[in-house]
């Protein structure tokens, strides 16, 4: 087991860049058991909770910039793209699981017309 699934597990404290959890964590965990930690993830209240804080509080630094300060404020606009990016993907990994669980009800409803 890489490092990357011994940190999901919990296991040490190994931060995975990017690339290596969208590659790895795909192929091994397979896109089931992604969109099941995606579901948990969602319906976790502390998470929820920091996204709202985290979007409330850079609403309110964009707010509070002065209109000239372009740069500070197109930094707060791509930190608020980049959380809805987050949850956009949490999201799609959740409608993967109910694609597939989909598939498997049709699957097997096929299975019971020919038997």
């Amino acid at each position: 087991m890489n490092r990357f699934f011994r940190w999901l597990d919990g296991g040490d404290e190994y931060q995975p860049p990017p690339s290596e959890i969208n590659a790895e964590a795909r192929e091994h965990m397979g896109q089931g058991r992604l969109g099941e930690h995606a579901k948990r993830l969602m319906a976790d209240p502390v998470l929820l909770m920091a996204f709202d804080l985290v979007s409330k509080k850079l609403r309110d630094t964009w707010a509070a910039s002065a209109p000239a300060d372009t740069e500070g404020r197109e930094r707060v606009h791509a930190e608020l793209r980049g959380l809805g990016r987050v949850r956009g993907e949490l999201l799609a990994m959740i409608g993967d699981v109910k694609l597939l669980e989909a598939e498997e009800k049709r699957r097997e409803a096929e299975l019971r017309q020919r038997g």
